[in-house]
């Protein structure tokens, strides 16, 4: 299991999930909107966010998953991940309660994991995400983050009937040095 390191930012606490958390992660991810544009589904029960939860404390070599706080309360109201893969080249992905969109939070929580990816892992050149072309706010917080368009690509995902057209970002150590 990996060490999830707490983040402190302007304002926000990030931290490492716990299962009483499903209770919060429910609540934020039971609005359809949260996790429309994901690969993940909108959960029936807390006990739905409590397997989700439990997959996150289950985490493989090189990932981490920060549960979001807002420093003046105690509820969770998102998620930040973050995959090492290959140790060269990692991943971030995010969701946030819907009454919070648009108020700079997942782009100050996304600076914040960047910030720690490129100085904890020496090795790690890139990150890269992707967000369905459809979800400008997703894709606003990769550009404000210093992340570039990379390209368009279509992929199938099992939640719908079609495939999906999705945006790819990335930033390289040397871009984020700059954007610092």
């Amino acid at each position: 299991m990996n060490m999830i390191p707490e983040i402190v930012t302007e304002r926000l606490n990030l931290r490492g999930f716990v299962r009483k958390d499903a209770k919060d992660v429910f609540n934020y991810t039971s609005d359809t909107e949260v996790l429309l544009h994901t690969t993940g589904k909108t959960p029936n029960s807390i006990d739905d966010s409590l397997k989700f939860v439990d997959s996150l404390l289950a985490n493989p070599p090189g990932a981490y998953a920060w549960a979001i706080r807002l420093k003046t309360a105690p509820q969770v109201i998102g998620a930040v991940e973050f995959g090492l893969g290959d140790g060269k080249t990692g991943s971030i992905h995010y969701a946030l309660a819907k009454k919070l969109w648009n108020r700079g939070l997942m782009t100050e929580a996304c600076k914040a994991v960047l910030d720690w990816a490129f100085l904890s892992h020496p090795d790690l050149e890139r990150v890269t995400t992707s967000a369905l072309t459809v979800n400008k706010g997703s894709n606003r917080v990769m550009e404000k983050c210093g992340m570039e368009f990379q390209k368009t690509i279509k992929e199938k995902w099992d939640k719908f009937d079609q495939p999906v057209t999705i945006d790819v970002y990335s930033i390289n150590r040397k871009q984020w040095e700059r954007s610092r």
